[in-house]
């Protein structure tokens, strides 16, 4: 039997590991260093907070930590092969040559071209929450999910367990997600056949996208909080815009938490409004609005040229952002942004 590594043989793994990941992102955004930093850091997973965090806490267990460890490296892979490379996919061969559906389905190249990268969409978003299944019942049972029926197995553990409810509602787009995409491409008749016959777009890329951006906005985040004795609370919903299907209800559905606060809005209220024009460096628009209105108390309305999916997945990191503020604080403000753009 192979002998387990030592946390400080993980530890050097885990660097190992983000060492290589890291010469893939210089690899790809060589020639675009001021958002290497940005996308680097937006897959959200960082390996050694979870090893130090799951080491301090009541959870530990010197038997499965080391494939805790790989598990959210596979995690972490996944996330990468979806977001650098086929969203990459949709931008270089898709986006950038057409805007519009009618003009993708007008060119039968690009339109496969789509549908292909719909299909790997598919299939890598479910290899994804399988790995993410797994890894939290290795994290809770101490062992992973076995089974024909891995996602019946894992809703039982889920409705059982008060702490995990938070992830029903997943687990309710992930089978609807199942019959209408994954299934059909996998074991049926596929649906991408249908659609190139009948010139049709389901948008699959927005429910992928959907159940992606939940994983980084509020599952991961709430693994952290519960290994460190904290009630998960982090919470994440994205409108989509495809035509409707009953089937894909649960993705529709609109949560009471975002009905009660849909009229509410944080917006700048200025006697006189100047509005001032950067070019991005170092830092991201969130960085320069959090310094700005957090730290220096400013009342500025920050917008900016990221381009992102119709659910509200990053596409591409902005490059221009424009601010907002009083006339009489121009000065004050872009002194301010300038200094942090490039300190």
């Amino acid at each position: 039997m192979e002998s387990r590594k030592t946390v400080e043989e993980l530890r050097q793994s885990i660097s190992e590991f983000n060492d290589k990941i890291l010469s893939a992102y210089i690899s790809k955004y060589s020639n675009q260093p001021e958002i290497l930093d940005t996308m680097i850091s937006f897959n959200r997973i960082d390996l050694l907070e979870f090893l130090e965090t799951y080491l301090s806490s009541n959870y530990y267990d010197e038997i499965v930590v080391e494939r805790l460890v790989y598990t959210l490296m596979d995690i972490r892979l996944q996330m990468f092969f979806i977001h650098e490379i086929e969203i990459g996919q949709y931008n270089w061969r898709v986006i950038d040559k057409v805007d519009t559906f009618e003009a993708i389905r007008s060119d039968e190249f690009v339109y496969l071209t789509k549908l292909n990268i719909d299909q790997n969409l598919i299939l890598k978003t479910r290899i994804l929450f399988e790995r993410i299944m797994n890894f939290i019942y290795l994290l809770e049972k101490k062992k992973l999910l076995e089974g024909k029926s891995k996602k019946g197995k894992f809703r039982k553990f889920i409705d059982d367990d008060s702490k995990w409810s938070f992830l029903v509602k997943t687990i309710e787009k992930l089978t609807a997600f199942d019959d209408v995409f994954r299934t059909p491409e996998v074991h049926k008749f596929s649906s991408l056949r249908r659609m190139f016959l009948f010139n049709e777009d389901d948008k699959a890329e927005e429910f992928c996208f959907n159940l992606i951006s939940s994983f980084q906005n509020s599952i991961y985040p709430n693994i952290i909080l519960i290994l460190q004795g904290i009630d998960p609370g982090h919470k994440s919903w994205g409108a989509i815009r495809a035509k409707g299907n009953e089937k894909l209800e649960p993705f529709f559905r609109v949560p009471d938490w975002v009905e009660k606060h849909k009229n509410d809005r944080v917006i700048g209220n200025f006697d006189k409004a100047q509005k001032l024009e950067f070019v991005i460096q170092n830092k991201t628009p969130g960085d320069v609005c959090e310094y700005l209105v957090n730290i220096k108390n400013k009342n500025i309305l920050l917008t900016h040229n990221s381009k992102y999916s119709e659910d509200g997945e990053l596409i591409s990191m902005a490059n221009k952002m424009w601010i907002t503020c009083e006339e009489s604080e121009v000065d004050e403000v872009k002194s301010l942004v300038e200094n942090f753009l490039f300190n």
